[in-house]
């Protein structure tokens, strides 16, 4: 073959690479089809503030991935998802027709109702509102100086009121920033209680592990409550809500040390008698609110339900080896692989009885928790076994009673409450240590050809 054959073969090959190339970096047909039938050719990319002009004039700033701020007319959390939605419906918003020739004036573009300047990643976006076109057909709007006929669905989210872009919850704080929680009731310090990891310490009106379930829910009730209404931005005075002297008070110490104060005042005159609203004000946000106390309910939980029934402090999944001592000799380790064996088995025990032996003890729990001042009665005075859980820094014990009148309790050593144990849980859990222990005997197999 000739030299140049050859040369225009490779010319033809290099053109074939760059045209898939480029059809396979570019959009599809559909994909440049859409793009034709929206305002916006390609979605806006890391956005970074918003301002509307106009109408309900407001300021939008990104703070990082997961936190936008409203910075005017007054400074607050603004509510991520809404933020986000917004530029969505912008971003995908359906295009009718690019109007050709447009006199602003019948459009309304000679003074929009809204102007909103988008700053992001690909310079600055102005998006101006005009007037609807007759007949329900859309809407008219400016984009960086072209004019276009949109569908009518724009109209409402270009002129979203203020409020929807505010965040829904009465504190502005994360809870997972919140270390402890102190509730007073009037001048009363009714409940308190701190974290330390996943550890939940009850330390008011008693010192106690707590529920870390119900904790956390308290928590998040008093923190993610929804705000029903705006009452008043940047209040000069709380008494008119019964705020100066509130009803109930929070303290939340956060992690950093900072401190977030959270108020519940007065009824709400006049409201929804089924919603219960009262008046309520955060520190870490710059109004008060009106909230339905129904949220608010777990705030008027008796400390004593707070209580943890769990038997250990650490969560069994966590630890690295369980030995059972008394009444039974067993240790339960982890594999390499990560499952539970019996370490040292005694004659008739096998390895594998490790997980079902374990299982039953992780789903050990109390029914209720009684004082232990008298030990004796709840068969704590020579215990049963004693179950020592041992993980990375931590080694606890729990002891188990003998039966007494129909009942068998727990105690976490270190606690000065025993925890009443299901009898069927017990049974359970007693069965299959016995049988790790070698202390029960093994169900026959059946026998191989058995008619079934």
């Amino acid at each position: 073959m000739k030299r140049g054959t050859w040369v225009l073969l490779a010319a033809v090959a290099a053109l074939l690479a760059f045209v898939l190339l480029w059809e396979r970096k570019g959009p599809s047909t559909s994909e440049a089809e859409q793009q034709k039938s929206r305002l916006v050719a390609r979605p806006f990319e890391e956005v970074r503030r918003l301002e509307r002009a106009g109408a309900a004039p407001l300021v939008l700033q990104k703070q990082d991935e997961e936190r936008w701020s409203l910075m005017a007319p007054v400074r607050d959390r603004a509510d991520r998802y809404a933020v986000e939605g917004f530029l969505d419906r912008v971003g995908s918003a359906e295009l009718v027709r690019w109007v050709e020739k447009p006199e602003p004036k019948e459009l309304g573009l000679d003074a929009p109702r809204a102007v909103w300047t988008l700053d992001h990643k690909g310079g600055r976006t102005l998006l101006e509102l005009g007037s609807a076109a007759p007949l329900g057909a859309g809407v008219y709007v400016r984009l960086d100086g072209r004019t276009a006929l949109v569908a009518a669905g724009q109209e409402e989210a270009l002129l979203r009121p203020l409020p929807d872009f505010r965040a829904k919850e009465l504190v502005a704080t994360a809870t997972q920033e919140v270390r402890r929680l102190s509730l007073a009731v009037g001048e009363r310090v009714a409940l308190a209680f701190e974290r330390d990891g996943d550890a939940w310490t009850l330390t008011v009106p008693f010192r106690d592990a707590g529920d870390p379930g119900k904790l956390q829910g308290l928590l998040d009730d008093l923190c993610l409550c929804p705000v029903d209404s705006v009452v008043e931005d940047s209040p000069r005075d709380l008494a008119p809500y019964g705020l100066d002297a509130p009803l109930q008070k929070a303290e939340l110490t956060l992690k950093s040390g900072a401190a977030v104060t959270v108020k519940l005042g007065k009824p709400v005159p006049g409201g929804a008698p089924e919603k219960a609203l009262v008046y309520a004000w955060s520190s870490d946000r710059p109004s008060v609110f009106a909230v339905s106390s129904n949220s608010l309910r777990s705030l008027r939980t008796d400390p004593g339900e707070l209580r943890s029934l769990a038997l250990f402090r650490h969560d069994l999944y966590d630890a690295e080896s369980i030995a059972v001592e008394g009444g039974l000799a067993l240790v339960l380790k982890k594999d390499e692989k990560g499952m539970w064996i019996v370490d040292r088995p005694a004659a008739g025990a096998k390895a594998d009885d490790g997980p079902a032996a374990f299982t039953a003890l992780a789903g050990l729990k109390g029914k209720r928790a009684v004082p232990a001042t008298d030990p004796a009665r709840l068969g704590l005075d020579r215990p049963y076994l004693t179950l020592v859980a041992r993980g990375k820094g931590y080694d606890e014990r729990t002891v188990i009673g003998v039966e007494r009148d129909g009942l068998r309790f727990a105690r976490p050593l270190g606690r000065e409450v025993a925890l009443e144990l299901s009898k069927e849980e017990w049974q359970a859990a007693q069965s299959a240590l016995d049988l790790a222990a070698g202390k029960a005997p093994r169900p026959a197999a059946p026998a191989t050809g058995a008619p079934r």
